[in-house]
């Protein structure tokens, strides 16, 4: 699973991170702090910071209840894929691959 919590923009955090593997990102998954972006704005947009870091899926439940107890906000937008290609999905449409 793929994290995304504060870093330069979620597109460089999350190919990045992801890479040499390729990764499924989920849109729709990102918590917002302006509303109005749309995804390719939220995508490269440098004021909206983001964090990620890697879990197995079987670990998910237990980052979500530390998270929760810290009030900490945590949001799982994607899965690693081993295709070496990064996709980004809204509402299952895809938006775009590299």
């Amino acid at each position: 699973m793929l994290l995304k919590c504060s870093f330069p923009t979620s597109g460089n955090v999350l190919k990045e991170i992801s890479e040499p593997a390729g990764a499924l990102i989920r849109s729709k998954e990102f918590q917002l702090g302006d509303p109005t972006l749309n995804t390719m704005e939220l995508w490269d947009a440098e004021y909206q910071e983001s964090n990620a870091i890697l879990v197995r899926e079987k670990h998910t439940d237990l980052l979500q209840m530390i998270c929760d107890r810290e009030k900490c906000p945590v949001s799982f937008v994607g899965d690693i894929t081993g295709d070496g290609k990064v996709s980004v999905i809204h509402c299952w449409e895809v938006l775009f691959e590299r």
